[in-house]
């Protein structure tokens, strides 16, 4: 998963790439706040094996999602 997916997709959607990038870097940004809510509304006891692989899954992907961040089209 590539920034630069989601801007061809807007682009061959005749959508605005700007308005994309900007609901994309919108979502990114609330990466960290989801993460912190979700987990404090987990019990206790949820199963670490459980989460932690989804939350770190979550993080790579906006850490690239970022990291490749105004792909010119």
């Amino acid at each position: 998963m590539q920034r630069r997916h989601f801007l061809e997709t807007a682009k061959n959607a005749n959508y605005s790439i700007q308005r994309a990038e900007q609901i994309l870097d919108e979502m990114l940004e609330k990466v960290d706040l989801v993460i912190e809510e979700t987990s404090a509304i987990l019990p206790d006891n949820f199963p670490s094996k459980i989460v932690e692989p989804i939350f770190k899954g979550i993080l790579l992907a906006k850490h690239k999602l970022t990291k490749s961040s105004h792909y010119n089209l």
